[in-house]
């Protein structure tokens, strides 16, 4: 394999049925609707095999693409392709990216990479805006770090207009409620980061931020549940997250912001599941 001086980079997103869901295929698109590329670069997809399905993120990615190139007039050209098959989140996406990158020896000691994501808008919005606000917790850091150590400068761009953003497919209500209920993400990051002991700044400066976008977001959120009776387990939940939000919103013992961290991840987790417009409702989704 010859050497590369760019990467492009899609993140993986859950299948349904072992099949791409809409959001999956609008990152292909997004990417193959995009300029060409230089000959020198390198295109990867990412995501392994989740829970109740029996192929790879990547694997189905990769396959959308080659679906999308043989039916184009201009195919794109990269001087290589790798799939990384072993993440099961955007977390693993990030730690396994490095791994893939530095044992495929496309790069060497003292080189300098580009790296471009491609993914939806908002989950690139939420990587860049918890790497700008907390880079203790960011993703991005660690792949930066990772490749350092093996002598190799990532360059990463934190302006959003530099990476391929897809549009978020699905306008309805629930898709609303799913992007509201994502932006929760960043404050979750910041409990992490507590419980963690990542945080060498005075907490209340950190806070500050994820904290009122916190408070805007839940007071988003019950408004668009004005008049709705169509996710009850929502309205259920938001009480409960609010609590833990103010909770924490003053400096607590480290035992007690871990329960509350802790808490919070298990409702993330679940109403992320249960807002997905997405979701396989032939499966447990909620496990």
């Amino acid at each position: 394999m010859s050497k590369i001086d760019g990467l492009v980079v899609v993140l993986g997103k859950r299948l349904c049925q072992n099949e791409l869901t809409a959001e999956g295929r609008s990152r292909v698109e997004a990417l193959t609707s995009t300029q060409l590329w230089p000959e020198s670069t390198a295109l990867v997809f990412c995501g392994g095999i989740t829970n109740h399905q029996s192929v790879s993120e990547a694997n189905r990615l990769n396959d959308y693409f080659q679906q999308l190139q043989l039916r184009s007039d201009a195919p794109l050209s990269f001087a290589t392709q790798l799939l990384e098959e072993h993440s099961t989140s955007t977390v693993e996406n990030i730690r396994h990216l490095a791994e893939v990158l530095l044992a495929s020896e496309l790069v060497s000691k003292g080189q300098n990479l580009k790296v471009t994501f491609v993914s939806n808008d908002y989950h690139l919005q939420r990587i860049f805006e918890i790497q700008q606000l907390m880079d203790e917790q960011g993703l991005l850091r660690v792949l930066v770090e990772k490749c350092r150590e093996q002598g190799v400068e990532l360059s990463i761009s934190n302006e959003l207009s530099d990476h391929i953003l897809a549009s978020y497919p699905h306008e309805s209500l629930q898709g609303r409620l799913f992007l509201a209920l994502d932006e929760l993400t960043t404050y979750r990051v910041y409990l992490e980061g507590v419980r963690d002991g990542n945080f060498a700044r005075p907490l209340s400066l950190v806070r500050e931020v994820p904290l009122a976008k916190a408070r805007k977001t839940l007071a988003r959120i019950k408004t668009l549940l004005q008049g709705v009776n169509s996710f009850p387990l929502l309205e259920i939940q938001l009480p409960a997250i609010e609590r833990v939000i103010e909770a924490t919103s003053q400096e607590s013992d480290l035992s007690v912001i871990a329960e509350y961290a802790a808490m919070f991840d298990s409702q993330m987790n679940f109403l992320n599941r249960y807002l997905d417009p997405e979701r396989d409702n032939q499966v447990s989704w909620w496990k």
